[in-house]
């Protein structure tokens, strides 16, 4: 089974290099310029950051706040809502049979007897499930200023629905690459995770990132996990085991970790850990702010999780983590 890799734009020109018909389409539209140069131009406006927090501004994570509560409420109804189906398809089921003309006397009287006893049971089913269905808002759409780039705009529109061509990873480059790391935008969730979660292990193990610079990586895997939980929860049979149990957060009292396997030791004649000079040569890490300090959209996003956990008989929901821009710092907000 191939997996997902993440590449940068450096890597990818690379890889077209092998391809002579890709190296003379480049050379058509940018003559005389370097490869990589080019594809970083094409690639400029057809990705879309993984994490929330680097595609909407501060109104735009309040919407997708609303929009996570409306998610969280749907997932809540889906059993009622299946429930409601699987009765209604059975009621149809028996209402053919009861009409066929060829149909015997012992599956007439069953499916009479079917639709007996759905008479009363669907009414209930319906019943029970009318408040959950009732409970959901319909969410707001996101309007152009919502988005950090007018780009993310394009690719999204007012409902937020991906049609960009890659997924974008800033500041996960290796040390000193200064190329943007893509993923495809054809992955599904299960897929992206991985990918994620292989990066994620990469930089903690290989090139000795600590918890502030692994922060919002760990945040966008967990936007990842409730889409891998609901679509993917069945035994896969090319993994031999289910998708959403390949992707496990844990913690250690130093730096948070998301890997394949309970515990992945180094790699034997691993480099060792970023020293001091490397790491004082790297752009500051962002800012870490607790609860305390959070501001009115964050708090927004906590609110709307905590009412869907309530719902669901959670005491406590995971927290919302963001990344805020002004005054040209930058700060994470968690809990």
């Amino acid at each position: 089974m191939e997996q997902p890799r993440l590449l940068t734009t450096a890597q990818l020109a690379d890889e077209l290099l092998r391809d002579v018909v890709a190296v003379a389409v480049a050379e058509l539209y940018r003559p005389t310029q370097d490869l990589t140069r080019t594809i970083a131009e094409l690639v400029a406006s057809e990705h879309v950051p993984y994490l929330a927090a680097l595609r909407y501004a501060d109104t735009g994570l309040v919407t997708r706040a609303v929009w996570e509560n409306v998610w969280a409420l749907q997932r809540i109804e889906d059993p009622y809502l299946a429930r409601v189906e699987e009765l209604r398809e059975e009621k149809k089921s028996a209402e053919a049979i009861a009409r066929d003309a060829g149909a015997d006397a012992a599956a007439k009287a069953a499916a009479e007897a079917t639709l007996i006893r759905l008479k009363h049971e669907l009414p209930g089913a319906e019943e029970v499930h009318r408040p959950y269905r009732e409970a959901i808002p319909l969410p707001p759409k996101y309007a152009p200023a919502d988005f950090r780039r007018p780009s993310f705009w394009r690719q999204r529109g007012k409902l937020d629905v991906p049609k960009e061509r890659f997924i974008s990873y800033p500041e996960a480059s290796r040390d000193g690459d200064p190329h943007l790391l893509l993923g495809w935008a054809g992955w599904d969730h299960r897929e992206q995770a991985q990918a994620l979660a292989m990066l994620i292990t990469e930089r903690e193990q290989t090139d000795g990132w600590g918890a502030q610079w692994l922060t919002p990586l760990l945040a966008g895997l967990r936007e990842l996990l409730p889409w891998v939980y609901q679509w993917h929860g069945e035994f896969d049979p090319d993994l031999r085991r289910q998708p959403r149990r390949g992707v496990r957060l844990h913690s250690s009292p130093t730096t948070p970790t998301a890997s394949s396997s309970p515990t992945t030791p180094s790699p034997p004649g691993a480099p060792p850990r970023r020293p001091e000079d490397a790491a004082r040569r790297r752009p500051r890490p962002p800012e870490t702010r607790y609860r305390s300090s959070w501001p009115p959209h964050c708090r927004a996003a906590v609110a709307a999780r905590r009412r869907a956990a309530a719902l669901r008989g959670n005491l406590r929901p995971p927290p919302a983590t963001c990344l805020l821009r002004s005054r040209g710092k930058s700060a994470i907000c968690v809990a």
